[in-house]
């Protein structure tokens, strides 16, 4: 699911940050004290409608107001001479690199925030000046069968909070699991449990509500899909998604999905 797999849901409905492949332009600064600790900041445009303001993609168009995004993470359990998926990419390795031993449990926090000073309106259409979000991120390795190996359990989990007051989906949370190669012969098969829930703010659903429509509160959505590793190139995803409360509304019937990905790498 997006949440999981990309990004947060709601940053563009709430702040309007930039999204692929709706991309704007902007600039990042990076520092990154010691091997374990991070710091950045950058600004991007805060396009509210990307595809009209640059319908190609090749105009880097400026439009409407700034965002203003800051981070800052810590990571363990990675030497900076190993590649990792967690956090920003690691500095140039300029020693010797070290050759795992042991069981290791990698992990990564980072907190951050985006603000916006344009203006953003209320369930009534009544706009005030300046937006933000907030979020936080945590991913820990859980368990390893073996020493020098990332076989075994791996977790996830985020948040990010925006006020209600302007903001429809207010609240987002996410959580997963990844269990990396399940059996002993699949070494590069992957199983992943994913979690999403999305609340709908207070403001939005009162006012929804008084024009005659229903109450709204949150989704959640499950999923579970394996990752096969067909070949060295050949990669396919099935995947099982079960939604409850769709959109929010509880009227609706709950709703399963089942899909797959496939991916080529040449």
């Amino acid at each position: 699911m997006e949440p999981l797999g990309y990004a947060f849901g709601n940053l563009f409905g709430s702040i309007f940050e930039s999204f692929n492949p709706a991309g704007t332009p902007g600039a990042e600064i990076l520092v990154a004290p010691t091997t374990h600790f991070y710091v950045k900041s950058s600004v991007m445009a805060g396009n509210r409608d990307p595809y009209k303001q640059d319908p190609t993609g090749f105009h880097f168009a400026i439009r409407n107001s700034a965002n203003f995004l800051f981070e800052a993470g810590y990571l363990w359990g990675v030497n900076r001479c190993w590649p990792t998926e967690v956090g920003p990419p690691p500095p140039p390795c300029t020693d010797t690199p070290v050759v795992a031993t042991g069981k290791t449990y990698p992990g990564a926090v980072k907190f951050g925030a985006i603000y916006n000073d344009g203006k953003f309106p209320n369930p009534a259409g009544i706009k005030s000046s300046g937006n933000y979000l907030i979020y936080g991120m945590a991913s820990q390795a859980l368990f390893r069968a073996e020493e020098g190996s990332n076989r075994g359990l791996d977790a996830t989990f985020g948040f990010d909070y925006t006020p209600g007051d302007v903001s429809r989906e207010n609240v987002q949370i996410t959580a997963g699991a990844r269990i990396n190669a399940p059996f002993e012969s699949r070494r590069s098969d992957r199983i992943g449990i994913g979690f999403v829930y999305s609340k709908i703010s207070d403001s939005f659903s009162n006012f929804g509500e008084l024009l005659g429509g229903p109450r709204l509160g949150s989704e959640k959505a499950f999923e579970l899909n394996y990752s096969l590793q067909v070949t060295p190139y050949w990669l396919i995803q099935p995947a099982f998604q079960y939604y409850v409360d769709v959109g929010a509304n509880s009227a609706i019937p709950n709703a399963p999905t089942l899909g797959f990905r496939t991916k080529v790498t040449f």
